[in-house]
């Protein structure tokens, strides 16, 4: 890959750029002993990597009477301080439940992504809610089970994010659920 310019001289494309921030992340989320930390770090080198305005790690769990699968976000990173989560970070949701097209398509490993105004109506109104114009949400897996999800929020401009984002992305969102 790269473009090759008239002076012979190779410049990176967008996806190599994301690839070796990713690669920085994962080497973070291996080699550092505080986890909470290189997690923290790991979405930064992400986020900036791939112009995100926030980027927020959601950790599934279960009930503990009715054992149903809830999520509730862990960690979270913003680009400036204005664009932090509005309100308390979501905890304990049922997505089955709130949102079945989400629970649907993340807890067998399929990631969801769009501009806000196309997504369906009671899924718009939280997105709308946190000032997110279009989103990317990766679905962690640990050996074959569902662990959660990353949300990469854009809230500057509506945007398609690319098949070489979503595939390079994807790997980091493994690491997570490794660490």
């Amino acid at each position: 890959g790269g473009i090759m310019d008239t002076d012979g001289l190779r410049h990176k494309t967008a996806d190599e750029t994301l690839l070796s921030s990713v690669a920085a992340a994962a080497q973070t989320l291996l080699t550092c002993a505080n986890l909470d930390l290189s997690i923290v770090r790991a979405i930064e080198i992400a986020g900036r990597a791939i112009d995100a305005d926030r980027v927020c790690v959601f950790e599934t769990h279960h009930h503990p009477r009715t054992d149903e699968v809830l999520v509730s976000q862990r960690y979270e990173w913003v680009h400036e301080a204005g664009s932090s989560r509005r309100g308390a970070p979501m905890q304990n949701v049922s997505l089955s439940g709130s949102f079945p097209r989400w629970h649907a398509a993340l807890s067998v490993g399929n990631p969801l992504q769009g501009l806000t105004r196309d997504f369906p109506v009671e899924e718009r109104a939280l997105l709308e809610s946190q000032g997110i114009l279009s989103v990317l949400i990766v679905p962690i897996m640990m050996q074959e089970r569902w662990g959660g999800f990353v949300c990469f929020d854009d809230c500057r401009r509506e945007r398609a994010w690319t098949a070489g984002e979503r595939s390079i992305l994807q790997p980091l969102a493994a690491c997570l659920g490794g660490a």
